[in-house]
């Protein structure tokens, strides 16, 4: 699947990132190189967020879990 910001990257941005990674590659890296790092980056960050999520979900439910009653939710017998 291509991902909807593959098209929104200009000239300038592809450029830029080839410059930036350029000194950590071999070989000239060309502007679908700079494409592919920019998806290889965004799918990263997205795993990174995704985890954060789930780790804020699972804490938000062991304190619900682990949180008792407040006063006036308990009946009076």
């Amino acid at each position: 699947m291509k991902h909807p910001l593959a098209n929104a990257l200009d000239d300038a941005a592809l450029d830029e990132t080839r410059t930036l990674f350029q000194p950590y590659s071999r070989e000239p890296l060309s502007r679908e190189d700079a494409r592919e790092i920019h998806r290889n980056l965004t799918g990263a960050f997205q795993v990174l967020l995704e985890w954060k999520r789930d780790s804020l979900a699972r804490r938000s439910a062991q304190a619900a879990v682990a949180t008792p009653p407040a006063q006036s939710e308990v009946a009076d017998d």
